[in-house]
């Protein structure tokens, strides 16, 4: 009995030592890693990839003290990976869920604004380059609702609200923006008009130049 009694301080007394005989965090690298799952599925990555990416550094660095059987380090860098992860997460729920709110309220009205636009183009009578203007801005419009919508679909508000508010400025100004660019265009055809007209009229007058010089040449020929 005393000698087993030895035998066991013995042990203790070299773990201590060296280290030896200590245990890997296991059940906090499973938590770090549950934490690191929820906020991922809350869409942190997403949300605050930034942040998500030092936290998926600093799991990994755990994990590296764990294969260098450094336990009591891995185990206090996990325990404050899993802390960081589960505030990540609920702050990004939160964060989530008023964008959400917001894309809910506003997305309906700009559907229907798009809606009232096409409408009100089919009925107004406009120039065919203002038309054409027109035509092409509600169709990058209705581009980018439906890019908002495929967003919003997959739970990802982040930036949907600045795109919702570009379309109505787009909507706003519809046709005006449509006869601005109509006129725009209608000027820069003007300019290359002139512009070739200014090209032409020296190679007519040259032209002109010197068949009168032909003309004084055979008369003093005569």
């Amino acid at each position: 009995m005393k000698r087993f009694r030895g035998s066991a301080l013995a042990v203790l007394l070299i773990c201590g030592l060296m280290g030896g005989c200590a245990r890997p965090p296991r059940d906090e690298l499973a938590r770090a890693e549950k934490a690191m799952e929820g906020a991922r599925t809350a869409l942190a990555d997403k949300y605050s990839p930034k942040k998500f990416k030092e936290y998926e550094q600093a799991l990994a660095d755990a994990k590296a003290k764990i294969e260098a059987k450094q336990y009591d380090e891995a185990k206090k860098a996990l325990v404050e990976v899993e802390d960081g992860l589960t505030k990540l997460k609920e702050s990004t729920e939160k964060l989530r869920d008023t964008l959400k709110k917001e894309t809910d309220e506003t997305l309906p009205k700009v559907e229907s604004e798009v809606a009232d636009a096409k409408k009100n183009l089919a009925e107004k009578k406009l120039e065919p380059e203002a038309r054409k203007a027109a035509e092409e801005t509600l169709q990058k419009a209705e581009e980018t609702l439906a890019e908002v919508k495929a967003a919003a679909e997959k739970g990802e508000y982040w930036g949907l609200k600045g795109k919702l508010n570009s379309i109505r400025h787009k909507l706003e100004n519809l046709f005006g923006e449509a006869q601005k660019e109509a006129k725009q265009a209608l000027a820069a055809g003007k300019d290359a008009a002139k512009k070739v007209e200014k090209a032409v009229k020296p190679t007519k007058e040259k032209k002109g130049k010197g068949a009168k010089d032909k003309e004084g040449g055979t008369k003093g020929a005569e």
